[in-house]
């Protein structure tokens, strides 16, 4: 299908919706799919093409601007390296694919724990910033703790703290 639209001029937000009013006795197999959903400017539709030919190669050229490191489970790792301090760290993982930029924003929840490497001692994590070692390849982080208990030079890690949804998102957005 194709549909074509006009959006007004001041427009700064567009949204679609698919919906289905299954009629009939069907039941379980009253179902649709979608797939190949292309949104574009100008006035004639393209055939449908994946940016990076792929599904895999659309996750790649998606993940050059934002990507995720996800806990997975409830004391899931998200990213190891170095004690700082007795309350901070610096830890670094490597970014799936090439990102456009170094990350320039980062996003998290606050579920996360710092863990150093006795891994006896886990502190609930106060701030997380993006380290001046940060780039295209290598995601650096610098994390901050109020426990303390860390020694300098010492091994850290940051982990989901009692919940697999625990993440750090890397932005390297326009």
């Amino acid at each position: 299908f194709t549909v074509i639209g006009t959006v007004g001029s001041t427009a700064t937000e567009l949204g679609m919706q698919f919906q289905s009013t299954p009629v009939g006795t069907a039941g379980a197999n009253d179902w649709f799919e979608i797939t190949g959903v292309q949104l574009e400017l100008g006035s004639v539709a393209t055939t449908f093409t994946r940016t990076g030919g792929t599904i895999q190669g659309e996750l790649a050229a998606c993940q050059r601007y934002y990507t995720r490191f996800v806990a997975d489970s409830a004391y899931g790792f998200l990213g190891s390296g170095v004690a700082s301090s007795t309350t901070g760290a610096t830890m670094f993982t490597p970014a799936p694919v090439t990102m456009r930029t170094p990350p320039i924003s980062i996003d998290y929840p606050t579920i996360s724990t710092i863990r150093y490497a006795d891994g006896a001692n886990a502190n609930a994590l106060t701030s997380l910033g993006l380290d001046g070692n940060c780039s295209k390849n290598i995601l650096a982080v610098t994390a901050s703790s109020s426990g303390g208990g860390m020694a300098a030079g010492r091994g850290t890690w940051i982990q989901g703290n009692n919940s697999s949804t625990a993440y750090i998102g890397f932005s390297a957005e326009l």
